[in-house]
């Protein structure tokens, strides 16, 4: 929208060369022209949908319920990460080896 707006005011300052904005009394047509313009635009975006394949509904994807080993993945990945996290394994490691 402010794209359209953009182009509309300066082909507006190319008809009105060293005016400063747009008169007052051109207000009214700027704005039916900027409905029209993006009645326009709504309706080319609307076609384009439906020549891909739009049909006006919305599919989603079903929601499965999570398994047991989902559980059991993520709570043993919470618990590394805490492990790794407050406890030093690369030295534990290190003075195990030397």
């Amino acid at each position: 929208m402010i794209a359209e707006v953009s182009i509309m005011n300066n082909a507006y300052k190319l008809r009105a060369p060293g005016q400063n904005g747009i008169h007052f009394s051109a207000w009214g047509s700027f704005l039916g022209q900027l409905l029209l313009r993006s009645m326009d635009r709504a309706e080319e975006l609307y076609s384009s949908m439906q020549l891909r394949g739009f049909k006006g509904d919305f599919y989603y994807a079903d929601v499965k319920k999570a398994k047991a080993s989902t559980y059991i993945y993520f709570f043993a990945s919470i618990a590394f990460i805490l492990l790794f996290r407050y406890i030093n394994i690369s030295a534990l490691f290190g003075n195990a080896l030397v």
